[in-house]
């Protein structure tokens, strides 16, 4: 389950005694921005209740949450020239200031974001005791009753939260995910519409720069139909050849971009 609060809201402590009681664990998160080393970062104060799932770890590019270190977005390590390894980040440090003075936190991982933009830094509460207001947001795992669970947690939380279940997420990211590909198709049929109307225009060019060509060889005996064989034999070699160059350029690209 996932869950937002209005911005600035508190969770309620029915809420609360509510999740401790049927979840097998939680992270509650708030969300604010805060400057680091001089960097305007997404900060989210993380605290997690019970274990630390460990299907979270899979997002990590090195390191492991282990509960007191900061876990850095990979955009953000590489601007302030955080190692990408497990081994570099032995005593690899961020310098955070807390409002209790500038802390040296140990780096813990570094986990990939794929949204670009200012980078972002998950802080253990431990380290930030006292955050800013902020957006705070629940991930619920380990949930037996899961609609149950959500229901009962909807009528809990402040006016104005949302609660989805992971199979509503995934569908809407399905859908926002053929939006996407359906423009691509488009795109597409253009290109190919595009690239017929270019090939034909060159072939039909190069048949009229060859008519006097053409009518040497029928004054020499040559069929009718032979100059027709050439050039389509010529078209057909030409899309032959495109293909065998077009294809490892395709796969490449998409092996880069996947």
């Amino acid at each position: 389950l996932y869950a937002r609060l209005p911005a600035a809201a508190a969770l309620p402590p029915e809420a609360r005694a509510l999740l401790d009681e049927r979840a097998g664990s939680w992270i509650e998160r708030v969300g604010f921005q805060d400057r680091i080393e001089g960097r305007p970062v997404n900060v989210t104060h993380t605290t997690v209740h019970g274990a630390w799932p460990a299907d979270l770890d899979r997002v990590l590019l090195a390191g492991a949450w282990d509960g007191s270190g900061a876990l850095v977005s990979e955009p953000l390590a590489r601007q302030l020239g955080l190692p990408l390894t497990d081994a570099g980040l032995a005593e690899a440090r961020v310098r955070i200031d807390t409002g209790q003075g500038p802390e040296a936190v140990p780096v813990a991982g570094i986990y990939r974001e794929y949204g670009g933009g200012r980078g972002s830094v998950n802080l253990p509460a431990s380290r930030w005791p006292q955050p800013p207001p902020g957006l705070r947001t629940l991930e619920v795992f380990g949930v037996a009753d899961v609609e149950g669970l959500a229901g009962a947690l909807a009528s809990a939380l402040p006016a104005g939260s949302e609660v989805r279940r992971n199979r509503e997420i995934l569908e809407f990211s399905l859908e926002i995910f053929d939006r996407t590909f359906r423009v691509t198709g488009v795109l597409q049929t253009l290109a190919g519409l595009v690239a017929g109307i270019g090939l034909f225009g060159a072939l039909s060019a190069l048949a009229l720069e060859r008519q006097a060509q053409y009518g040497v060889m029928r004054t020499l005996g040559v069929q009718r139909r032979a100059p027709a064989l050439a050039s389509l034999g010529e078209s057909l070699l030409v899309a032959l050849l495109a293909a065998v160059l077009a294809l490892p350029v395709g796969v490449g690209v998409a092996v880069v971009l996947l």
